[in-house]
């Protein structure tokens, strides 16, 4: 495990195994800890649909990483049963006797977040801030899109079109949003 990574741990590893095609097969108490999930919600359960995880790049890529080298490692945002969202380091790795076994993997998460110091709250300043900036652009976004709606000119369908793409990427960034304010406050409160 990385040197910086193991500095900010603040909490014991949690471990889960699953199958390469992500299928939950062992739980450990940590990941009950950690994400609020009972073994019994767990076990059998797809791991990133369980835990609703947000990828630092294509899952495609990651697997393929991962099969390449059997290990990957990096940070993630994640959800518990709560909805509150968890960033940690995780760390995966490939376990298969031979070649042709398909395998089993090994994922260990540990907190990232720095539970309650000074640097936290810093740090979910900053974030709020980011917060704010974002938040009246996209109430802005959705206003002009509906007022647009009502008053289209030219063709019609192509502005509807448009304007429902508007509406669509003003919602995905609201989610982004939504996410970062989670995050702040996971930093200002510990656990």
């Amino acid at each position: 495990m990385d040197l910086l990574v193991s500095e900010r741990l603040r909490e014991a590893p949690a471990t889960l195994i699953r199958s390469l095609d992500g299928r939950i097969l062992q739980w450990s108490v940590e990941m009950e800890r950690l994400y609020g999930f009972s073994r019994d919600q767990a076990i059998g359960a797809t791991a990133h649909h369980l835990l609703r995880t947000r990828f630092p790049s294509a899952l495609p890529d990651i697997e393929a990483t991962l099969v390449a080298h059997r290990r990957w490692s990096g940070g993630l945002i994640q959800r518990g049963s709560c909805g509150r969202a968890v960033m940690v380091a995780s760390h995966w790795y490939l376990n298969r006797k031979c070649e042709a076994e398909r395998g089993m993997v090994t994922e260990i998460h540990a907190r990232l977040a720095p539970d309650g110091n000074a640097e936290s709250s810093h740090c979910a300043d900053v974030l709020a801030g980011l917060i704010h900036s974002l938040s009246e652009p996209l109430t802005a976004i959705g206003a002009y899109g509906a007022a647009s709606r009502v008053s289209s000119g030219g063709d019609a369908r192509q502005m509807r079109i448009a304007l429902q793409e508007i509406g669509a990427q003003a919602q995905r960034m609201g989610e982004a949003v939504r996410l970062l304010r989670d995050l702040a406050d996971a930093m200002r409160t510990p656990g």
